[in-house]
């Protein structure tokens, strides 16, 4: 029982830093260009659960 109770979660975990993952490589991606905010990028970036 609790194995899978334990996958379920890690499933969930997974799902969302993949969706945060996804955003801080779109917001380097338009940022890198323009360089116009990199406090903010470092700020996510150091926001590590």
């Amino acid at each position: 029982m609790y194995g899978s109770e334990s996958w379920t979660m890690n499933k969930a975990i997974n799902k969302i830093i993949g969706s945060h993952r996804d955003v801080i490589l779109q917001n380097n991606a338009e940022n890198s260009s323009q360089e116009k905010k990199p406090g903010f990028i470092k700020g996510l970036h150091s926001k590590k659960p």
